[in-house]
């Protein structure tokens, strides 16, 4: 699995389909009828939620599943440009086990900004 820190001038693009959706643990012992249990971030036992977002750093633009740890769901501008202000961003390559080809998911330790607007801070 290949982790990448993504630089400071990345810029994450939302869309209007900027749907925020927590993120559930995978227990696959579990009844197609269980109660989904909601995941929480290792780090600080926040709960986990996630967004696609795409990333552009530098000529590369790539899709991204984004997790953000925060108390409440994030709540993203549609169609809005955010840089990492504080702290990183962590991406992480992976094989799509349905589709076989590459995939990427990001996980937020900081602050994204607006380029113009309120930030959102991991744990908020």
């Amino acid at each position: 699995m290949l982790q990448l820190t993504i630089t400071p001038t990345a810029v994450l693009s939302t869309s209007k389909k900027n749907a925020v959706t927590p993120v559930y643990v995978f227990d696959k012992d579990a009844k197609r009828d269980a109660p989904k249990v909601q995941a929480l971030d290792k780090e600080n036992n926040l709960p986990v939620w996630k967004v696609n977002v795409q990333i552009e750093d530098g000529d590369n633009v790539d899709d991204l599943v984004l997790k953000i740890p925060a108390k409440d769901a994030p709540v993203f501008a549609k169609n809005t440009d955010y840089r990492v202000a504080e702290g990183v961003l962590i991406v992480t390559a992976y094989v799509n086990s349905s589709t076989n080809q590459q995939a990427y998911s990001g996980t937020l330790r900081g602050t994204l900004v607006p380029v113009n607007g309120r930030p959102i801070k991991q744990g908020e």
